[in-house]
C-alpha cells in the first residue's frame, strides 16, 4: 500500500529516525537518564499529542455524521484518518 497524506505532516519520517528512542517511546515527560530531553522533541511530543487529540475529536464528528447521511467521499477521509493514527 502506498499512502500518500493530503496535508502536511507534523515531521518528515527522514526527520523522525533520528529521534532518540525514548522520544519515541516515553511521551512528552520522557527522561533520557537523569537530562530531561531537549525542547525540540518536547514541543514536537507535545504537538504530535495535540494532533491526535484533535484527529480523535474528527474522528468522532465524522463518525456520527456518516450514522445519519452516508457519504462516500467523507467515509474514504474517515478510513484514512485511521491510517494516519
Amino acid at each position: 500500500m502506498d499512502y500518500t497524506p493530503r496535508h502536511s505532516q507534523p515531521f518528515a519520517l527522514a526527520e523522525a529516525i533520528f529521534f532518540d528512542n525514548p522520544v519515541i517511546m516515553e511521551g512528552s515527560a520522557s527522561f533520557s537518564g537523569s537530562r530531561l530531553l531537549d525542547f525540540k522533541h518536547s514541543a514536537e511530543i507535545n504537538r504530535l499529542e495535540n494532533s491526535l487529540k484533535k484527529l480523535r475529536e474528527t474522528q468522532e464528528f465524522l463518525q456520527s455524521y456518516l450514522e445519519a447521511t452516508p457519504d462516500a467521499e467523507i467515509a474514504q477521509d474517515f478510513e484514512e484518518n485511521k491510517v494516519v493514527m
